[in-house]
């Protein structure tokens, strides 16, 4: 095996990174935060803040500056004024090697609390520079784009009980808030927003699905929208009428069924969203049964998601392995929403490359009720799915010099980088 066995000697070792990253901690911004704060702006954008600018606005009365640190290094900072009924980002910013590492959600989830629904209840942006990852960022925190171009994010809540049920009476549009001649973007952006305030809700979030699945669709939309009015918050209708829907062979669920497509009587090559119809409509039918809407919640978790149903169908096809027992206990205990990749997989870090998308599978299906988590999972398999990304990320978070010490040596004239990728290059 040679120094490939070097890496991998402790395939089952603990799944705990060498060096985590402390915790991001959020404070108001002081005189000595400058140098930094300019060195993520100047990364940033193409047409930075100067320090005059900075100053001129800090020494507003209603203007508030805060940084994002994690240690003793500032990676993010934001500027807000304060206003009678909301708050308005002025600058916001994360430093490009902490992106993704959940600075930015950190930082939107403080200003959120300062938020209540009888004072301020609402946060207004505008994109200096209009990104698509700026873009999908804010609007899956709940930021909706208005129609002068600017951003608002509000209070709406969509998760309780009575939220859910005025989801459900409500018409696809009052679903995702948008107005009937809503364009694809606007539809793309409005679900990622209504999704996002749904929170954990998976009724909610498979009606806001549900929605957008018909709306996206012309052939489905046109269909809904010649519906008669007092027809608008019935979706079946639009699967009673939409051509495929016709085709379908639909079984009687057997919700006592250890495979989640029975369940909803269904086959396993089904569309996605006869999946979310489905839901909604035998979670209508059973509802007074807790025992069969807990039944139905975790086939949907399992199979209404793409993600999740994509390992959810891997795992109907493989085999049973020795192994599974140690895999599943290493990604329970996993945390999906830590920064470093290897703790929120539960993968441990030298584990065999040809394993890890076993592991990533086993962890999208046990934590497949958190919508959040599959998102973080989601984000961390596409870095440790891939040789070159994972051994990247290895040399970065952890160090050349750490690296040598834990992989033993690489070969001489070989980079710990090169070594790793060529280790890990079985899993692309």
């Amino acid at each position: 095996m040679g120094h490939y066995a070097f890496i991998f000697a402790l395939i089952l070792g603990t799944s705990a990174p060498l060096f985590a990253e402390p915790p991001v901690h959020i404070r108001w911004m002081i005189r000595r935060d400058m140098p930094a704060v300019l060195d993520i702006e100047n990364g940033s954008f193409d047409m930075p803040w100067v320090e005059e600018e900075f100053i001129r606005n800090l020494r507003q009365r209603n203007v508030i500056g805060m940084v994002a640190e994690r240690g003793d290094e500032v990676v993010g900072y934001m500027i807000y004024e304060l206003h009678k009924g909301k708050l308005r980002m002025l600058n916001f910013a994360v430093s490009p090697e902490q992106r993704k590492t959940g600075v930015g959600s950190a930082m939107v989830e403080k200003l959120k609390s300062k938020l209540s629904g009888e004072r301020r209840d609402k946060i207004d942006l505008e994109m200096r520079e209009h990104g698509t990852g700026a873009r999908e960022f804010f609007a899956g925190h709940g930021f909706r784009r208005l129609p002068d171009g600017s951003w608002r994010y509000s209070v709406r809540e969509l998760s309780s009980p009575q939220a859910v049920e005025e989801l459900g009476n409500g018409t696809l549009y009052e679903r995702l808030d948008v107005p009937e001649d809503a364009n694809l973007e606007e539809l793309k952006e409005a679900h990622l927003a209504s999704r996002a305030l749904a929170g954990k809700n998976q009724e909610a979030r498979a009606m806001i699905d549900q929605a957008y699945a018909v709306l996206k669709d012309a052939k489905r939309r046109r269909i809904y929208d010649e519906l008669p009015r007092e027809k608008r918050d019935i979706p079946d209708s639009v699967m009673e009428t939409y051509p495929s829907s016709r085709a379908l062979r639909v079984s009687t669920p057997k919700l006592s069924a250890e495979n989640f497509y029975q369940r909803f009587g269904l086959p396993e090559n089904v569309e996605q969203s006869v999946i979310m119809d489905r839901y909604i409509t035998l979670g209508k039918k059973f509802a007074n049964s807790p025992d069969d809407v807990k039944r139905l919640n975790e086939a949907y978790a399992a199979i209404g998601n793409p993600a999740v149903r994509a390992a959810y169908d891997r795992r109907l096809t493989r085999a049973a392995s020795p192994e599974d027992a140690v895999m599943r206990e290493l990604v329970r205990k996993a945390n999906p929403h830590h920064p470093d990749l290897y703790a929120r997989t539960g993968i441990p870090f030298k584990l065999l490359p040809d394993l890890v998308p076993e592991y990533l599978d086993a962890a999208l299906l046990e934590h497949a009720a958190d919508p959040d988590a599959v998102e973080f999972l989601v984000e961390a398999g596409k870095t440790l799915n891939s040789a070159k990304a994972r051994a990247a990320y290895d040399v970065r978070r952890i160090g050349e010099r750490a690296l040598q010490e834990a992989l033993y040596e690489a070969p001489v004239g070989q980079s710990v980088f090169d070594f790793l990728a060529q280790s890990y290059k079985g899993i692309e």
